[in-house]
């Protein structure tokens, strides 16, 4: 019985503080940002806070309830000092889900390496319903050419490749501006 009691008690003070985890939307969209930097250059620590606090970033409209969605247009300088800048023009955005239950991105779109596969996971884990017949699920994402890339093989994954989004490595676009 003491056990039980134990338990029971460790179970209520457990939940009640998941419960109250509050979470920053700016923390999560300025980490989000932070995974589309990968071809930033070097600059001074000032110089590349500054760029990233620029880039834009949506969040989606979606009826998920464990995960938020973000839409970053890619828009990053090249800088090769702080004074000299190679602007990446690319037709495309980088596509993120944040995991409000296990606190976890997953790339969807626009990024050599993707996180589908995770994200279906935690749909599948978290009971989250994938598809609502009636709207759209996720304003700007084809949730149902991720789940068909999701279901494909690895095989057929190489062979058909990944159509559902850009990648923004591959539309890129370089002018040079001099301050």
């Amino acid at each position: 019985m003491r056990k039980l009691f134990v338990f029971l008690s460790l179970f209520f003070i457990c939940s009640r503080f998941y419960g109250q985890i509050k979470i920053d939307s700016s923390a999560i969209a300025f980490k989000a940002k932070l995974f589309t930097v990968s071809e930033y250059g070097i600059a001074s620590e000032q110089t590349i806070l500054k760029d990233i606090e620029k880039q834009e970033l949506k969040f989606l409209e979606t009826k998920y309830k464990n995960f938020i969605f973000m839409e970053i247009p890619f828009s990053q300088p090249y800088r090769i000092n702080d004074t000299t800048k190679t602007t990446l023009i690319r037709n495309c955005s980088y596509y993120l889900a944040f995991n409000l239950v296990s606190l976890r991105f997953c790339r969807l779109g626009g990024f050599d390496n993707l996180d589908i596969d995770d994200f279906f996971n935690d749909c599948f884990l978290y009971r989250e319903s994938l598809f609502y017949i009636d709207d759209v699920d996720i304003k700007g994402v084809d949730i149902i050419c991720l789940h068909d890339y999701y279901k494909m093989n690895n095989e057929d994954r190489l062979k058909i490749g990944f159509k559902c989004m850009n990648n923004c490595d591959e539309k890129t676009k370089t002018i040079l501006y001099e301050k």
